[in-house]
């Protein structure tokens, strides 16, 4: 639920089929239709992998009764809904569906009629709280004056990407969203603790109000890395945090945990997109309230990266992103008195 109104790939998933045998059946061009949806049948039967390879409105053309003022409306729809998604405006977004529509989330989790939908929004901005959403929208297709197919993708925060599908449906000169699919794309995700070896060694954070080491070493023969975080109070360091970063004997993907001075801990799942690195975490704290961050690692050279905080929650509750901080490699001829364990 945590990207545009539905999505599928562009390679069409296994609900297509049926969903496309439901445009044709809403359309007025019955014969059009007809034909239509053989010739759409047959691509999908006909390729190797089961989903057809060409782009959409490749094989959706010729479009019938699109005009660009009809294109227009359904891109300023989607700029409409990033506006209402970072608004937190439930009832804005609601109401660009229609009456009798249909949403399966990511999860295969189907809603029905608008008032769902509206339930549906309501709970998640105020479990969630309200993020900026990316849009982008890769082919717009109308099969008959009255339908039209948008497909696209979507970036929540900095790093929840989704692909969505969405069946306009034209009813008294109003366009209103019918049928819409969801899926999450998945990330990139390192197979290796390899991928992280520029990590390892003593690192100092530096702000005007604080100053944070970090400490990362393999230990368990390299299967796994260690990370010590401290706070320099004083020109005393002040152990903080304690995580361990390994590969999941099951499905072979980065994962962590982390522990925490007061007694709160969590697990986190690394991804790398081109050189920046993300550890979604969720967690407790001491005191048993959920968590969840999103923490950012952008190498700019062998001796520094950036580290930036975002999408934190609180029982639900969103608190501010952090900044990006810049964290300078320590040298052995730098003073570092607190090694890891």
């Amino acid at each position: 639920m945590k990207s545009r109104n539905g999505g599928v790939p562009s390679s069409l998933n296994k609900n297509f089929p049926l969903l496309m045998f439901l445009v044709w059946q809403i359309t007025s061009a019955a014969a059009i239709a007809e034909t239509a949806v053989e010739t759409q049948t047959a691509t999908v039967e006909n390729s190797s992998s089961g989903l057809a390879t060409t782009p959409l409105d490749a094989r959706m053309a010729p479009a019938f009764g699109s005009t660009k003022s009809d294109e227009q409306i359904i891109r300023t729809q989607a700029d409409e809904f990033a506006k209402a998604y970072e608004a937190g405006d439930a009832e804005k977004i609601a109401n660009m569906w229609s009456n009798d529509c249909s949403f399966t989330d990511s999860d295969g989790q189907r809603y029905h009629g608008r008032d769902s939908i509206l339930k549906l929004y309501q709970k998640w901005f105020k479990e969630s709280g309200a993020h900026p959403i990316t849009v982008k929208i890769d082919s717009i297709v109308f099969p008959s004056p009255d339908i039209c197919l948008e497909e696209g993708t979507t970036v929540v925060g900095a790093s929840d990407k989704g692909r969505y599908m969405v069946v306009h449906q034209k009813t008294n000169g109003v366009w209103k969203m019918l049928n819409v699919v969801e899926t999450m794309c998945e990330q990139p995700m390192a197979k290796s603790l390899k991928d992280l070896d520029w990590m390892v060694g003593e690192w100092s954070a530096k702000t005007s109000k604080a100053e944070v080491h970090m400490y990362v070493i393999p230990i368990a023969h390299g299967h796994f890395l260690a990370m010590r975080f401290c706070d320099v109070d004083g020109g005393k360091e002040v152990p903080q945090a304690f995580e361990l970063v390994g590969n999941d004997p099951k499905n072979g993907r980065l994962i962590s945990w982390h522990f925490g001075q007061d007694g709160g801990y969590g697990h986190g799942q690394w991804h790398k997109d081109g050189a920046k690195w993300s550890n979604e975490t969720l967690g407790l704290t001491a005191g048993g309230l959920s968590t969840s961050a999103t923490y950012i690692y952008e190498p700019k050279d062998g001796e520094h990266f950036n580290w930036s905080s975002i999408d934190r929650t609180i029982e639900g509750q969103q608190l501010p992103d952090r900044r990006p901080i810049e964290v300078k490699r320590i040298h052995s001829n730098e003073k570092s008195s607190l090694k890891v364990q």
